[in-house]
């Protein structure tokens, strides 16, 4: 499925990069996304793009790239210090279009550090820039992944057209995948316009590997889907199955695979 094999949002990476059972995990991959990683990642065997947060402890991004493909891929800048991309060349892929892999940790509403950028109400959300990046990228297929802290329930956007140029309000939200969280967000409403707007659907809950759609985040206070990846049409038919992985000591969250 284009090689993108795990999404995870990690929490207080420390030193679990060392550790076997990551290590194992990492290397099953040719492209992987990882979330909240507070430090940069490295691994001998990829190409790591981080981005860190200046100006706190929290947050930062990782996508890694097999050194095998090293010669494919060209970062881009995005313009939010949240939001990691990459364009993974067509040469690569056998698709038509490049391939655009986008990483995003959208930190809690309530969280200390959104509330402490945006004092005065004016700073751009994450969800904002993300359109804003989107919007900028059209001649290619787009997977989106990342820990989004938004719920969706069980609606998802089927895209009507696969191109762009041919892209209308026609797009309807529907209750067309499973998800064993109900719970719709006032962040889950305003990522499904995101993903309507740019022509996505998400993968969680309606495909082979995750027909009842799992949680993603298991946390004492109760489950969540809160971790996504969604695609452009085109891209969704080559991909053949999605898992939501079982949890493990190293995070709350599951690994996401293709």
């Amino acid at each position: 499925s284009s090689g993108i094999n795990a999404e995870w949002p990690l929490r207080r990476v420390g030193d679990k990069t060392l550790t076997p059972d990551f290590a194992e995990i990492i290397k099953s991959c040719q492209i992987f996304c990882l979330q909240e990683t507070k430090k940069e990642v490295q691994f001998s065997e990829f190409r790591c793009f981080n981005q860190i947060r200046k100006s706190s402890r929290s947050g930062g991004v990782c996508i890694g790239i097999h050194r095998s493909l090293e010669k494919y891929i060209k970062q881009l800048k995005t313009g939010d210090e949240d939001i990691a991309a990459i364009n993974l060349s067509r040469k690569y892929s056998g698709m038509d279009k490049d391939l655009l892999i986008i990483n995003v940790y959208d930190y809690p509403e309530n969280s200390s550090y959104k509330k402490r950028i945006n004092e005065d109400g004016t700073k751009p959300s994450t969800l904002d820039n993300l359109l804003d990046f989107l919007g900028s990228q059209r001649d290619c297929e787009v997977l989106l992944a990342g820990d989004l802290n938004a719920r969706t329930g069980n609606l998802n956007f089927v895209c009507q057209n696969e191109d762009w140029e041919d892209h209308t309000e026609s797009n309807t939200c529907s209750e067309s995948r499973s998800s064993k969280d109900i719970i719709v967000n006032e962040r889950g409403k305003r990522l499904l316009d995101l993903i309507s707007c740019s022509n996505l659907s998400f993968l969680n809950g309606c495909m082979i590997g995750d027909v009842i759609g799992d949680f993603t985040c298991l946390r004492y206070n109760g489950s969540s889907v809160v971790d996504y990846i969604a695609t452009s049409p085109h891209l969704r038919k080559q991909i053949r199955k999605f898992t939501v992985m079982p949890f493990t000591n190293l995070s709350d969250h599951s690994v996401v695979t293709l």
